[in-house]
């Protein structure tokens, strides 16, 4: 389970809606809240448009737009198991409220997770490899994707073929507020979770945050807005009006963010007041000139006799985790600060296995990707990284996944690779002033 992340889900948003003694439900033109799926008190005195009576259960319409903020990018990946965290796209196929597969095959053939042993055998009729057992009492199968005997297009011939595209978008519920000195500003509702259906609705989720990325320089601790909006789409060669999903966002509030300092993302605006006025204090008492009357009554510390220092000698070719110091005393340095220094080094102290083996943090990662000559937050520019990850996680035997996968041991690969790169194109220089 190490390094298996994900959103906590505390309240489901629908976008329809089943009627009292009907079988499936209808799609409807605002978000929908139901509280079996956990919409709070807080929730309806925020959002509530009024309860509609004709739906199954206590049912809200919560209107037409939902102010939302995410914690990571919003293209981020689990390291353990590389699902998606923000965005979701993924094949799921339900039969009475049970998932009966999900994966992730495309253009390309993927993986999916079969619930039944009928489910995989009809799968393995078509891609001719049999079906895996695994722990958790599912089947591997190969995932076909729209090519798949069990999708959605195949109903007609399949009663059982359900398989669809779906997306699922999970963030920070937020009130919808959008004046930074009221009150309730920023405040948080919940961990919601909004799934669809929708082609136009899943291209235009991703593009609206790549958008905002592209002008706050990054998608994760920016407020936006996620909203039903209407347009004409093809179904079945038929033009019919639907609200689709699309994210908008005050371009004065996402650059304001931007620019401010990410640990302070969600700080309330009286909280910011005051840690804005301490830092003024804090610059402001640097800027005195030092007096007298500011120090007598400082009384001096006796200074404790150390005896004759050692001579200091160079330190051999082999670094250790101790060093000395000016009198001699042996210094050993955190583990932390001996895994970032040979990181930022580029050498090969004698690390731990568990050491090397160790994934890379954000901070480290947007090194690499600066010293790569890359952008953090702009994954075109990281195409140099992500193929030296790929080098540098064959050579060491592992396997690349993305730029989350790599480790303390594949840092200083790449970075004695990037430095020989640097010490041969001066070379070259030498040679052309030559």
């Amino acid at each position: 389970m190490s390094g298996r992340v994900r959103i906590p889900r505390t309240v489901k948003i629908r976008l329809g809606y089943k009627k009292r003694g009907e079988t499936w439900p209808k799609d409807t033109d605002v978000f929908v809240g139901r509280v079996e799926d956990g919409v709070t008190k807080e929730i309806l005195e925020a959002y509530n448009k009024g309860k509609i009576d004709e739906a199954e259960g206590e049912t809200w319409n919560l209107g037409k737009s939902l102010r939302m903020l995410s914690y990571f990018e919003w293209d981020d990946h689990s390291p353990q198991d590389d699902r998606e965290l923000v965005v979701e796209l993924m094949n799921r196929a339900w039969a009475h409220s049970k998932l009966r597969c999900f994966g992730d095959g495309g253009d390309e053939p993927g993986t999916a997770s079969a619930a039944d042993e009928e489910w995989a055998k009809a799968i393995q009729k078509v891609t001719h490899k049999a079906p895996v057992a695994t722990d958790d009492g599912r089947f591997r199968v190969v995932c076909l994707g729209p090519k798949c005997p069990m999708w959605s297009s195949n109903l007609a011939a399949n009663k059982a073929a359900t398989c669809h595209r779906e997306l699922r978008l999970r963030a920070r519920l937020l009130h919808p507020e959008t004046n930074p000195e009221a009150p309730n500003y920023l405040k948080q509702l919940g961990w919601v979770e909004i799934a669809s259906g929708s082609w136009n609705g899943m291209i235009d989720i991703q593009s609206g945050l790549q958008i905002m990325r592209s002008v706050a320089g990054r998608s994760a601790g920016i407020p936006f807005t996620l909203k039903r909006s209407p347009r004409t789409v093809l179904s079945d060669g038929k033009r019919l009006n639907k609200a689709t999903l699309i994210v908008d966002y005050d371009h004065d509030e996402v650059i304001r963010f931007g620019y401010s300092d990410p640990k302070l993302v969600m700080v309330r605006p009286e909280s910011r007041k005051q840690i804005e006025a301490m830092k003024r204090e804090a610059v402001e008492l640097a800027r005195l000139d030092a007096q007298y009357d500011s120090f007598k009554d400082i009384v001096p510390r006796a200074v404790p006799q150390l005896p004759a220092a050692a001579p200091i000698t160079e330190p051999s070719g082999k670094e250790s985790r101790e060093s000395k110091g000016e009198a001699g005393i042996t210094v050993t340095e955190d583990r932390d600060d001996v895994v970032a220094k040979a990181v930022d080094e580029g050498a090969s102290p004698q690390l731990t296995e568990a050491e090397l083996n160790a994934y890379l943090d954000k901070g480290q990662r947007d090194e690499l990707k600066i010293l790569s000559g890359g952008t953090p937050g702009q994954p075109a520019t990281l195409t140099k990284l992500r193929e030296l990850g790929k080098q540098a996680c064959e050579a060491l035997g592992d396997s690349y996944k993305d730029l989350t996968s790599l480790k303390v041991k594949h840092a200083l690969w790449i970075k004695d690779a990037l430095r020989q790169e640097h010490e041969l194109a001066d070379e070259q220089q030498e040679l052309i002033k030559s």
